[in-house]
């Protein structure tokens, strides 16, 4: 297949060809295979996106403004009850939540070709989880920014600016996400979600010897700020709920009325919910949570041991390599638990972790190879020249 990058030019109607939804297709000429892509332009995109986000950057802003003003204070600390980061969280949240509101909703009404595939049960979680990331990075940079200026004040005027600043970028980076949203995005969230929460709360807890107990120690009333860490948990199961959603409405049209799929798709979404409950149901010893905790995630477990035994059956065109992973993976987990468990060779810290790695690795491949299966097969198109003779 040629790999070099051509342009064409197609001077009659789009809509003549009868393009595939993904808008790719291929042709053959000369006796050569060209695959052809029909892209947005970046630039008109990247337009778009300034324009909508002008409006609510300047209510945005006069909405800062006056929240300022009403606290009676000439300077706005960083962080704080009534600062800079407390004002721009609770703007920055409501702008997000309508602007993605606004953008699915809309963009679904009119047919946009990325939110066919999103049915409308799913937009639900999907703008709760896109504003819970918003709210996430800003408080994470507002952390860091507080940090790096321990005890900086800025007066009202100059945390106007700030605010703005902050808001725009804000305002952009929904817009982006809620314009670009595909089962690819929303791994990749899932991905900088997940690792940068853990990490996260591995920093704040650095002096507490966390790792002497167990992970879910990150999470307990005894460990700084648990909040963030039960908070990445719950933001990506609410992320993995959606994604689920997304690839399987595609896998629907592909294969319909699949029953293997459909408890694939069953136990995917209870292993997202178990996730979500190791998070929601923190780890306090004596309590009903505690209770709650382990079987969240002790289910969590055996419904990915559930899945990599069964995947060979439940999942359509399985390759070798990735069964071959799979058993490697789940077996090794099942090795590290009995070294902790009989043996007490693994501390419960060592196997969390492990089994959390690889858990969690072997997700992404099994959402790597379901997205595969939900693109749709290229129509393929032979161009030939007009026999112009008599």
């Amino acid at each position: 297949m040629d790999t070099k990058k051509h342009e064409i030019y197609i001077s009659e109607d789009e809509s003549k060809f009868k393009l595939p939804p993904d808008r790719k297709f291929e042709f053959v000429a000369n006796g050569k295979i060209y695959q052809v892509k029909l892209i947005d332009n970046d630039q008109n995109q990247q337009s778009d996106l300034i324009k909508q986000s002008f409006w609510p950057l300047i209510i945005g802003t006069i909405a800062f403004f006056v929240m300022a003003q009403i606290t009676n204070k000439k300077f706005l600390p960083i962080s704080g009850t009534y600062s800079l980061a407390s004002f721009v969280l609770v703007i920055g949240a409501i702008t997000a939540f309508i602007l993605l509101m606004v953008s699915f909703i809309g963009g679904k009404l009119k047919g946009v070709p990325r939110l066919k595939a999103l049915s409308w049960r799913s937009f639900p979680t999907i703008i709760l989880a896109f504003t819970s990331i918003t709210v996430f990075f800003l408080m994470a940079f507002f952390w860091l920014i507080d940090v790096a200026f321990k005890g900086a004040v800025f007066d009202i005027y100059t945390s106007t600016v700030f605010a703005a600043i902050f808001l725009a970028i804000t305002n952009y980076s929904v817009l982006f996400m809620a314009k670009n949203v595909s089962p690819s995005m929303i791994t990749n969230l899932l991905i900088i979600v997940i690792i940068s929460g853990v990490i996260f709360s591995i920093i704040v807890n650095q002096n507490s010897r966390w790792w002497q107990v167990n992970l879910s120690f990150l999470g307990s009333r005894a460990a700084k700020n648990a909040w963030q860490f039960n908070f990445t948990l719950i933001l990506s199961a609410l992320l993995m709920v959606a994604l689920v959603d997304y690839l399987f409405v595609s896998l629907e049209k592909i294969y319909p009325n699949n029953w293997r799929l459909t408890l694939l798709r069953i136990t995917l979404t209870m292993t997202a919910v178990c996730l979500g409950g190791v998070g929601l149901f923190p780890n306090v010893h004596g309590d009903i949570l505690h209770e709650l905790h382990d079987n969240s995630a002790f289910l969590m477990i055996y419904l990915l041991f559930f899945q990599i035994v069964a995947v060979r059956w439940l999942l359509p065109q399985v390759s070798k390599t990735f069964l071959i992973a799979s058993y490697a993976m789940g077996g090794f987990v099942l090795f590290s638990g009995v070294m902790w468990h009989i043996f007490h060779y693994f501390s419960l810290t060592a196997f969390e972790i492990i089994a959390f790695i690889l858990s969690f690795s072997w997700i992404l491949l099994l959402i790597q190879n379901l997205e595969y299966l939900s693109r749709k097969p290229i129509s393929r198109y032979i161009l030939k020249e007009n026999d112009t003779s008599d």
